[in-house]
């Protein structure tokens, strides 16, 4: 039966991606590694310039690459240190331009990377290790009640464990379950980024709802109105939602539930549509500092920018 066994016809031979298996396709070691560095740019203030790889071993300096793994509860004998092998890697140098504070410094940073055989293979302290894919479905993993960023760990978008109670002006309440995004264990409201990046009005059309949702005075509430809800958002302003909508989409209940999260006792209908009044709010959440609240908002949105 064995011998038999070659003869036997694979139904699903021509569907075998043979370039995957033998990596004809790969990305070059050196564009893959520049990717990560170039993702810097996110930050505006870091620009990538350039790069330079350097395999000639007699022209990298080794010594600044030694590291050392030492206890201090015993004596300086028992300091190992860590050696490359010269004819195995390759020096990858990157530039950088980094402005700020009326400043700009070019800057320079490199590392070791190490050389792949023509079978694929690294050498890492004396031993052959082969590259292997990681399957991955998604950028994110599905936790309890939650989504979470693979890319930036802090960063999880999740329900509430309780759901938001609201009340309309007539007194009725209402079940909601908004989203949020946690930040460094700070829970903010989903849409507080879209108000960062443009305001409320823009941010209800970008979500196709402003036929449905509106922010209005408070004084424009009509607890008769058969076809509305109102919910007081402050003293000031209240939110319009289509009963018929608010009633059938959960996603409506969540998104009506997200606006009134955000808005606080001083937002008026001047400062609704002003990404920067929502940089401070974002702020906020992190400093009482005045004059920083706009900065700790701007790099709160880049962080989720980059995620």
């Amino acid at each position: 039966m064995k011998k038999f066994l070659s003869e036997f016809k694979n139904p699903n031979e021509e569907r075998i991606n043979m370039k995957l298996i033998n990596r004809e396709d790969d990305d070059d070691i050196i564009d893959s590694i520049l990717q990560v560095f170039k993702s810097f740019e996110t930050i505006p203030a870091v620009k990538f310039l350039s790069y330079t790889v350097e395999d000639d071993e007699s022209k990298i300096n080794f010594n600044k690459y030694i590291t050392s793994r030492k206890n201090t509860k015993k004596r300086e004998k028992n300091i190992k240190y860590m050696y490359t092998h010269a004819d195995r890697v390759f020096e990858l140098t990157m530039k950088f331009r980094i402005s700020g504070h009326d400043r700009v410094k070019v800057i320079k940073r490199s590392l070791l990377v190490p050389f792949i055989n023509d079978d694929g293979y690294i050498t890492l302290k004396g031993n052959n290790f082969f590259l292997l894919y990681q399957m991955v479905d998604s950028s994110t993993y599905v936790s309890k009640m939650g989504l979470t960023m693979k890319s930036l760990m802090p960063v999880i978008v999740r329900f509430r464990d309780k759901p938001t109670i609201l009340t309309d002006a007539n007194g009725g309440e209402h079940v909601t379950q908004p989203y949020y995004m946690k930040v460094f264990k700070r829970e903010i409201s989903l849409l507080l980024f879209f108000f960062c990046r443009m305001g409320v009005s823009t941010t209800i059309r970008y979500f196709m709802m402003d036929l449905i949702i509106a922010v209005v005075p408070y004084e424009d509430e009509d607890p008769s109105d058969k076809e509305n809800y109102y919910f007081a958002l402050n003293k000031y302003l209240s939110l319009r939602v289509s009963k018929n909508f608010f009633d059938k989409y959960v996603h409506v209940r969540a998104v009506t539930a997200m606006i009134k999260e955000c808005f606080n006792s001083k937002t008026t209908m001047e400062c609704i549509n002003s990404s920067d009044y929502w940089l401070e709010q974002l702020g906020s959440l992190y400093t009482n500092t005045k004059h920083k609240k706009s900065e700790s908002g701007a790099s709160t949105m880049l962080l989720t920018r980059a995620a």
